[in-house]
């Protein structure tokens, strides 16, 4: 999740981009501009997911920065920072359309479930389907709705596609929550694919990532290793290296120069 903080007082951002850096459980990467003026240029090549922005500023306010931003599309939710006299003015960006408010001074457990609630969103958005055409490794080629499966693979294979964007994923979780015993999962899976339980749990982050990596919104690697269930960016390296034969950059460079963008 990418993060700007705008205020013309720039303690006060600053404070803010610590708060979120030290606390957050997520990966995020946050960034700081003191005017308007900045946050447009900053935008325009940060993209930010979230813009949290004070309203009084020199030049041009807060919400005026929020239309140019929002005409350019160059953010996708927007938060406003107001001291209790702003009041009136808080009303007005809700009636905008913006997100939420935070007074000043910001209260930690209210930023840091504001920023946990978008960044649920943000996960939800990222992870449907994209129109991005992707090469045909030899590893995706595998076809996981076979219709000769048998129903206990199928809910298996359908249960790991709705759920493996979690971290804590494993054969374990998947023999709990559908009762089904470990040994059986991989029984049953090795009868009848040729993959294991571990690469069908990787296909599906694996065409998640690419997808992410070759968006417009032009991802971090460890803001995708976040969305597809990665506990680290150094898993989702390690995983497309055992299965591409190639790190994630190198693929998305070479994406970027097979198959430009349309």
């Amino acid at each position: 999740m990418k993060i700007l903080i705008v205020d013309d007082e720039v303690n006060i951002a600053h404070g803010i981009r610590s708060m979120l850096l030290a606390n957050l459980s997520f990966a995020v990467s946050v960034r700081c501009a003191s005017s308007a003026s900045d946050a447009i240029d900053q935008a325009a090549q940060f993209k930010p997911d979230l813009l949290i922005t004070d309203i009084r500023m020199p030049r041009m306010s807060g919400l005026e920065l929020i239309d140019q931003l929002e005409a350019a599309r160059l953010c996708t939710h927007y938060v406003i920072l107001s001291g209790y006299e702003d009041f009136n003015y808080a009303q007005e960006a809700i009636r905008k359309g913006v997100a939420d408010y935070l007074t000043k001074p910001v209260e930690k457990e209210y930023l840091l479930s504001m920023c946990t609630r978008f960044n649920n969103q943000l996960q939800q958005v990222c992870l449907r389907q994209q129109d991005i055409d992707l090469p045909e490794y030899e590893f995706l080629k595998w076809d996981p709705y076979q219709d000769e499966y048998p129903e206990s693979l199928k809910k298996i294979i359908r249960f790991i596609e709705q759920n493996y964007m979690k971290s804590d994923l494993s054969g374990s979780s998947i023999s709990d929550a559908l009762f089904f015993h470990h040994s059986y999962i991989s029984q049953l899976i090795g009868k009848h694919t040729d993959m294991n339980l571990s690469g069908i749990i990787a296909y599906f982050r694996l065409k998640k990532a690419m997808e992410l990596l070759l968006a417009p919104q032009n991802y971090r690697v460890s803001e995708v290793s976040q969305l597809v269930g990665f506990s680290s960016e150094r898993q989702l390296y390690k995983v497309f290296q055992k299965y591409l034969f190639c790190t994630p950059v190198t693929f998305k460079h070479t994406c970027e120069q097979e198959f430009p963008a349309k």
